[in-house]
């Protein structure tokens, strides 16, 4: 595979392919404006506890795909603006999901369903397993979702090898006629 790793805080690595560490470089270093993401949906984002939680945040939800294994499911992604995550890596593990959903009614309508059914949107993509051990707490501001739930281990565990990239991917097996 080719990628990059380079050292760009204190407690900070890029990792990912050349362009997209480049381009945190120079971030990093003031060079180009950081990302497009601002305003109470960023506010919230950094106040998750950097000590003690892995932070993810995308303005451009459908990319997490090309990044990572996948992680949400597709229907969540779709009608998501904004997400943010955040995992307390102290037991019990706990998340918290930040989504600015594309308007205040779709995000009416998620809050609705994940209060209704959380394991319909709420589960690691391609997978049975929930990304909560009990129902969601959800909170709703306008289009901005803040949900907070506890991980089960085993899905915490996936969560991680998929962000690395370290899940194995399914056996597949093929034939000739």
């Amino acid at each position: 595979a080719n990628f990059t790793i380079a050292r760009i805080g204190p407690k900070t690595l890029a990792v990912g392919p050349p362009d997209g560490v480049d381009q945190l470089v120079q971030v990093r270093l003031g060079l180009v404006p950081d990302l497009d993401v601002n305003g109470q949906f960023f506010n919230r984002f950094q106040s998750l506890d950097r000590d003690t939680t892995l932070r993810l945040i995308t303005r451009d939800p459908p990319s997490l795909a090309r990044a990572f294994h996948p992680i949400f499911t597709t229907e969540l992604v779709e009608r998501a603006e904004q997400i943010g995550l955040g995992v307390s890596l102290q037991s019990p593990l706990k998340a918290r999901l930040l989504i600015k959903c594309t308007s205040a009614d779709v995000a009416n309508d998620v809050a609705k369903e994940i209060k209704d059914d959380p394991a319909r949107l709420l589960h690691l993509e391609q997978s049975d397993l929930p990304l909560f051990a009990a129902p969601p707490e959800v909170n709703r501001d306008r289009e901005n979702l803040d949900i907070r739930f506890n991980i089960p281990e085993n899905s915490a565990r996936l969560l991680l090898q998929r962000i690395a990239k370290t899940d194995a991917a399914p056996a597949t097996t093929a034939e000739n006629p």
